[in-house]
């Protein structure tokens, strides 16, 4: 191919070799992974300090020890946290005042009763919400996936009905938790370095 072009047949060789290739690869991989973790069942150190520097390589490469914050770098902490807020805050600017307002009640004329939106949250309405989840998405901060909640909903809806209780009496001790968000700065590039080298993701 680096010299002529590729016959019909030659090319439909070429595309099943490599499939077979891939497939015989990704198999090695599935093999190799699980040998280590065989060896590991068995307390073997070899596989065990094999374990433990890929997590280590791996946490070198999301850790951030240093940013470059105008002509000076910043190594520590709370100071890092602090340039992030900083840097963070002005992208997402601040509100402007309008000039203009728009009257809701001119375009939209409610006719039915909105007192239902004002009653206690019952525990079938939780449950159909719940069962809206979408499935197969990472577990939040709590570690508690959708699945798991749907698996144990007999267990834990007393406690799920009382926070929405809690809510609904205003009874908002311990809630300050809900409006804080965990956020993670995703490099754009390898050698990333100062704050706009980096992506912004929340999980709220």
């Amino acid at each position: 191919q680096d010299f002529r072009p590729l016959s019909h047949d030659e090319a439909w060789l070429r595309r099943k070799l490599k499939c077979s290739y891939l497939g015989l690869a990704s198999l090695e991989r599935s093999i190799a992974r699980q040998r280590v973790r065989l060896a590991w069942l068995r307390g073997d150190d070899v596989a065990v300090s094999y374990l433990n520097i890929h997590a280590s390589h791996r946490k070198q490469r999301t850790a951030i020890t240093s940013l470059q914050v105008g002509a000076q770098t910043v190594t520590s902490h709370d100071a890092m946290a602090e340039a992030a807020v900083s840097h963070f805050s002005g992208v997402l600017g601040t509100a402007e005042a309008r000039e203009f307002s728009i009257d809701q009640s001119i375009l939209r004329q409610y006719t039915s009763p909105l007192d239902d939106l004002d009653e206690p949250f019952s525990e079938e309405e939780i449950w159909r919400a719940v069962q809206c989840l979408p499935s197969g998405k990472a577990p939040g901060p709590d570690g508690f996936t959708t699945e798991f909640l749907r698996a144990s909903w007999d267990i834990i809806k007393q406690d799920i009905y009382d926070a929405f209780n809690k809510f609904y009496t205003a009874n908002g001790r311990g809630f300050q938790k809900l409006n804080e968000a965990l956020l993670t700065l995703l490099p754009k590039r390898a050698d990333a370095a100062a704050l706009s080298d980096y992506r912004p993701i929340s999980l709220i």
